[in-house]
């Protein structure tokens, strides 16, 4: 059993070794035939001086049928040999059949090599002319809205670029009218910042590469792969418009009707701008500084940050005094100087006349001497010597009476030396 074991491996010894020297020394050239070899396409930079683009496909392979040592065709696959078109003699649109060159890795002598077969034996390239053209931005939003309560800036968006340059083959860039940005608004309540992908559209607002009847759309190119942009996306209040009122003059709120030219305003910000905005205070109406039935006018100032989205930029508001009041003036002889600082202050104004408002019957209860005249000197502490100055009065009525003073007043006096203490 043993001697035919190695009887059997002996054969098989031999049987290697004549066929070694049937391939090496009695028959060593062969044939082979390698498949799917890529085409490399060289002078594409050329084209472009040339204002050539190539719009047919360009993944080509090529099949050979090589003829050459048997060892060295064993040597060679698709991925080692290197097929090459030169596309540097095309000058003009059209079709063209362009020859390519083969070439060996560098363990194969080419020499040693033939080429019996090529499948295909040229590259077809079809080339156009080459062409560019400058288009519009623009952002499309196509069905989708911001929640209940929001709104959008439109006018005020931030893109990076709002126009990019498209190149192509000309033919087709005819087509091209502007490039969008598809914006998705649903569930935004902030800013939105983000970067998109521009699409070529047509006259007709349409994707060029949905459309099948324009040519070599896919053969485009942009200036830019991404456009950055950043859209306002704010919240939306409507707000109390208010008018404080300051009881004065023998008047309260209760006295008074008001009638404002609008109640509520629609203004836009931020959430944490608008959440706690309750109402926006316009302006102050001091009963003491009116004698009659007033029209007023105010400004309406928004808050840091909040936009006016109504527009109105000013409140109307008609006062009317619900019950007629008398006013009955008297002449104060007497002030009562309040935080004299240290100084000689010597009034200068000897009388003053006050006009009081109020019932006949809260008027007849008032004397001359029931009212006072409050000047606060606090201010005149650093003044030099002699100086005069004017200063406010404060008229103040016994408590409980419902009269009050109407007007501003004033007096003048004069400092004088400091008071020597000790």
């Amino acid at each position: 059993m043993k001697n035919k074991i190695l009887r059997f491996l002996l054969a098989v010894v031999i049987s290697l070794g004549i066929w070694m020297y049937v391939v090496m020394v009695v028959s060593p050239e062969s044939e082979t035939v390698i498949r799917g070899i890529p085409v490399m396409l060289d002078g594409e930079n050329t084209l472009a001086a040339r204002d050539l683009i190539i719009v047919s496909n360009k993944s080509f392979t090529a099949d050979l049928k090589l003829f050459g040592n048997r060892v060295d065709l064993n040597k060679l696959t698709a991925s080692n040999v290197t097929i090459t078109a030169d596309l540097s003699k095309i000058v003009e649109p059209g079709e063209h059949q362009v020859r390519y060159t083969i070439t060996y890795p560098g363990v194969v002598q080419s020499g040693n090599i033939d080429a019996l077969e090529r499948d295909p034996q040229f590259i077809t390239v079809v080339v156009a002319e080459r062409a560019w053209k400058e288009v519009p931005v623009k952002v499309d939003y196509g069905n989708t809205s911001v929640p209940e309560g929001y709104g959008v800036d439109l006018q005020n968006m931030s893109l990076d670029y709002t126009s990019i340059i498209v190149t192509g083959p000309k033919e087709t860039l005819e087509h091209v009218h502007y490039a969008k940005i598809n914006v998705d608004l649903t569930n935004q309540v902030s800013t939105i910042v983000g970067s998109f992908q521009p699409i070529l559209c047509d006259t007709q607002g349409r994707p060029l590469s949905e459309n099948e009847e324009i040519p070599y759309a896919d053969k485009l190119s942009t200036n830019v792969n991404a456009i950055k942009a950043t859209i306002d996306v704010y919240k939306i209040k409507e707000v109390p418009l208010v008018v404080e009122v300051i009881d004065g003059g023998g008047l309260t709120v209760q006295d008074i009707e008001l009638k404002q030219s609008m109640q509520t305003i629609m203004v836009s910000g931020s959430d944490a701008l608008l959440q706690n905005l309750e109402r926006i205070v316009v302006g102050k109406i001091r009963l003491a500084e009116l004698l009659e039935n007033s029209t007023l006018e105010f400004d309406i100032v928004m808050p840091n940050g909040v936009n006016n989205v109504t527009g109105v930029q000013d409140l109307t508001v008609e006062v009317t005094l619900l019950q007629q009041l008398e006013i009955r003036e008297f002449k104060l002889t007497t002030f009562q100087k309040e935080n004299v600082p240290g100084r000689v202050v010597e009034m200068k104004t000897q009388s003053l006349t006050v006009k009081i408002r109020g019932t006949k019957a809260a008027l007849d209860a008032l004397s001359v001497e029931d009212i006072i005249a409050e000047v606060d000197v606090s201010n005149v502490a650093n003044m030099p010597n002699k100086t005069t100055a004017t200063l406010k009065v404060t008229i103040r009525l016994p408590d409980g009476s419902t009269a009050g003073a109407v007007g501003e007043y004033a007096v003048v006096v004069e400092i004088m030396e400091v008071v020597a203490v000790g």
